[in-house]
């Protein structure tokens, strides 16, 4: 069985793209099979690009990025939670990059911000269910109107089968995906964790998430979301305070210009990013990473969704970038 295990695990991680997707942890704490045992948590993280050049073009971009996050329990007991989740941030760009769609130089700032809600209930001995419904405003003037607000929502079912077997059970929705924006869809995964902690899977559609440890200091993880989100990471604890890492990104972000001139055209940015770092947990609960590597295959465009890459298509040179993470669990 476990052979077995580690051979999807193998498949999945080629089909990755890398070692692991760094999972969403709102995502992750509704598949938690435990109920009552959140805690709140802030965090900060920063990104620092260096400067640039626009492909076939004599301007250069420069960019970094402020993120703020924070999670709280509204209300929890042994039978159902509550949470309200919080995100912000904020790109600010220096560039003189022209965007003939809307007739201007490129935003000097770029906002995405979040409030969410998450609820899960026990439904029976072995069903647990929840849905988690956010909205926002991606933009250079966000909630600037009706036309720069963001609609996300999920519904999900837990079925446990033994103490390491599940299957769940999704509805998704997002106003921002970059593939059949405003569509339903649903999903089906199993969800496998092994006696000894050493294997943690759930594999299905439309996702991908595992973390195995092979020998105790090592963990490699791997995830993917569709169509065009992958985060691989390999992680060596050297003690329970200190540990090095190296990871993949691939990513996007979307926002809603305000001044666009169709209401559906979003102006889409993706990045791949390859770091290596090292963390550091000066106390229980809290963790700070510091990170630096290459971002590459850098790409913008203004469209309705990924069909339209060459619509107005943008390239960036590949660039260096600093990372550094802080969070904290209360």
């Amino acid at each position: 069985m476990k052979r077995l295990l580690i051979a999807a695990l193998a498949v999945a991680v080629s089909l990755a793209g890398g070692v692991a997707l760094a999972a969403d942890s709102a995502f992750l704490q509704l598949l938690r099979p435990k109920m009552g045992q959140v805690k709140a948590k802030a965090a900060y993280s920063g990104m620092f690009w260096s400067e640039v050049d626009v492909q076939g073009s004599s301007t250069s971009f420069a960019m970094n990025k402020q993120e703020l996050s924070a999670m709280t329990p509204l209300m929890q007991d042994d039978g159902q939670e509550l949470a309200l989740w919080l995100d912000a941030d904020v790109r600010n760009v220096d560039s003189d990059l022209f965007l003939p769609e809307v007739n201007r130089t490129f935003p000097d700032e770029l906002w995405d911000l979040n409030l969410a809600l998450s609820y899960r209930r026990k439904l029976g001995q072995n069903w647990i269910g929840g849905v988690r419904g956010s909205f926002g405003s991606a933009s250079d003037k966000p909630f600037n109107s009706a036309d720069e607000l963001t609609y996300n929502a999920m519904g999900f079912a837990r079925r446990e089968l033994d103490k390491q077997n599940a299957l769940l059970f999704f509805l998704f929705y997002s106003s921002s995906m970059d593939f059949l924006p405003g569509v339903p869809y649903p999903g089906v995964a199993w969800q496998y964790t092994a006696a000894d902690r050493s294997l943690d899977l759930t594999i299905g559609l439309p996702m991908l998430m595992a973390t195995y440890r092979p020998v105790d200091p090592l963990k490699l993880s791997v995830a993917y979301y569709p169509l065009r989100n992958v985060f691989g990471e390999a992680a060596w604890s050297f003690t329970k305070q200190w540990s090095t890492f190296g990871r993949f990104t691939w990513t996007y972000q979307d926002y809603l210009l305000a001044d666009r001139p169709r209401d559906e055209n979003r102006l889409f940015y993706y990045e791949k990013r390859a770091v290596i770092g090292v963390g550091f947990k000066p106390l229980p609960g809290a963790n700070i990473e510091l990170s630096g590597g290459r971002a590459f295959d850098r790409l913008m465009f203004q469209g309705q969704n990924h069909g339209d890459e060459d619509q107005n298509r943008i390239e960036l040179d590949d660039g260096w970038l600093v990372h550094l993470v802080g969070s904290m669990r209360f």
